[in-house]
């Protein structure tokens, strides 16, 4: 299946500590749904406060993560509680640039990026993650795979010209 949507969500735990295992035991508990990895989480990333992703689910898999919206769309998790506290640089650096390769690889636009809240009945990511903030990401790692796409073009014809030239098999 090819992701059509990306939701953004929180783990609404405010711990310092690393949540991967915990929010895998939880998943476990409460969907029992495992995933190709042998995994229980129902995202298919996590982004630790560190900025570290972890993997629960492989791009395309089913998820457990938003209620009616499962098969098409990836999902990714931010370690934290963003109704009382704010995502860090570190996770939202993380967050932009795991946007932008699901953006580039899916061709996902910025309007199919949203919180969690968008299709269910939550704060989820939190009310400090705004849309306003979600959709500037969005709209950021958009000018990113545009960029990329650019790159990627003019690598090309580098290598062309090279071979062109006779400097280049």
């Amino acid at each position: 299946m090819t992701p059509k949507r990306i939701y953004i969500h929180h783990s609404a735990d405010s711990s310092t500590k690393p949540q991967f295992e915990k929010i895998n035991t939880y998943h476990r508990i409460k969907f029992n749904m495992i995933s190709s990895l042998g995994l229980y989480g129902g995202y298919n990333k996590l982004i630790e406060k560190d900025g570290t992703i972890e993997t629960y689910r492989k791009d395309g898999e089913e998820t457990t993560a938003q209620k009616g919206d499962n098969k098409e769309a990836l999902s990714v998790c931010l370690s934290g509680h963003f109704d009382t506290e704010y995502p860090n640089k570190a996770q939202v650096e993380t967050l932009q640039g795991l946007l932008s390769d699901w953006m580039n690889k899916y061709q996902i636009t910025n309007e199919n990026v949203h919180g969690h809240r968008f299709i269910g009945n939550t704060s989820c990511p939190g009310k400090n993650i705004t849309d306003l903030n979600i959709r500037t990401w969005a709209n950021g790692a958009g000018q990113l795979t545009a960029l990329q796409k650019i790159i990627d073009e003019l690598k090309k014809q580098v290598e062309e010209l090279m071979r062109k030239l006779g400097l280049k098999k």
